[in-house]
């Protein structure tokens, strides 16, 4: 038995749970393969770009404004970057906005 932080933890203990995070950590490349919803060649995928540099405020606040805008259309995007109540929603609205231009000049893309 060791002493950890005040308590005291059984050594097999703690093996066992080191035994587990590695297994939670590993995935099987297959799994990988399933969240990839696009089918094509990578040459034929246009991607358009934009990136925020020097923005005031912590990655974890821009992370959520991320996380909720994530996998929808432009026009929602917009529509929930105009709505969400937190300060970082304007600096992603403005590289957004910077990115459909960027698409709309190179690429010819719609917005």
């Amino acid at each position: 038995a060791e002493a950890k932080g005040g308590a005291v933890v059984d050594a097999d203990e703690e093996y066992a749970s080191e035994v587990e995070d590695d297994a939670m950590m590993t995935f099987d490349e297959d799994e990988e393969d399933e969240y990839d919803d696009y089918e094509g060649n990578e040459e034929e995928r246009l991607e358009a770009r934009c990136k925020a540099r020097f923005v005031k405020g912590s990655p974890l606040k821009f992370r959520r404004v991320l996380w909720q805008i994530r996998g929808r259309s432009y026009r929602e995007a917009l529509m929930l970057l105009e709505f969400l109540p937190w300060r970082a929603c304007r600096a992603t609205l403005c590289c957004l906005q910077s990115a459909a231009a960027n698409a709309q000049n190179h690429f010819n893309m719609d917005k």
